[in-house]
């Protein structure tokens, strides 16, 4: 779809960490700031990512991949307050939180991005559905309901600097959409399994039809 993006760049990386972390000034505050990570914003990062190789049904190497960075910047946290150095650990800190919340956006990002790619790569055109006695939602409420999804999209794009919740639900939000909109639609190879059926049962017809127009003929 035109209006989806790449998962989180340099730069949204960066907003999260800025607008994240409340500047602790000392070890204590640190140590602190670094268990409230490991809290409520790791669990919900962790919830989600097990949801999404769940919708998936395969492994998420993405939020892997941050939750190994965040671990990374949280050692580097402890190198840097054993050798006194609040503001690197103050740094790393915010990395850390960025990673965590990149994993959990990735990770809902992620379940109805791949669901779209199925709903278009099943879907035909209509009149295929209308041909093989298919049920199937008209163009004009897919389009609506499209509509409502990218909607959803990008909410839970431009609430990723802002809040993980936020930004989690709406993906969520966007992912029951898609979900109900493939359930309701007839799959490409039951469409081909019923243009075969009927295929076959009008060269049947035709058949039958000059069988019965040869044998008037010899008759004649």
């Amino acid at each position: 779809m035109e209006d989806r993006q790449s998962p989180l760049d340099r730069s949204d990386l960066d907003d999260l960490r800025n607008s994240v972390v409340d500047d602790p000034e000392t070890e204590a505050e640190i140590l602190t700031e670094l268990e409230r990570l490991l809290g409520e914003p790791y669990e919900r990062a962790k919830r989600t990512h097990i949801w999404a190789e769940e919708e998936r049904g395969e492994h998420n190497w993405v939020a892997m991949t941050n939750f190994r960075d965040a671990l990374d910047h949280m050692s580097k946290i402890f190198n840097d307050l054993e050798q006194d150095d609040i503001d690197g650990a103050r740094e790393n800190l915010g990395e850390m939180e960025a990673h965590i919340q990149r994993a959990a956006f990735d990770s809902a990002q992620s379940v109805p991005d791949k669901k779209l790619d199925q709903y278009f790569n099943e879907r035909v055109a209509p009149t295929l559905y209308t041909i093989t006695r298919l049920d199937a939602p008209s163009k004009a409420e897919s389009e609506r309901r499209l509509q409502t999804i990218r909607e959803q999209m990008v909410k839970g794009r431009e609430k990723k600097a802002k809040s993980m919740e936020e930004s989690v639900k709406a993906f969520k939000v966007a992912d029951d959409h898609i979900s109900k909109l493939l359930q309701e639609l007839p799959s490409r190879r039951e469409v081909q399994y019923r243009l075969i059926i009927l295929g076959g049962v009008f060269v049947s017809v035709v058949a039958l039809l000059l069988t019965i127009a040869s044998f008037n003929v010899g008759v004649l």
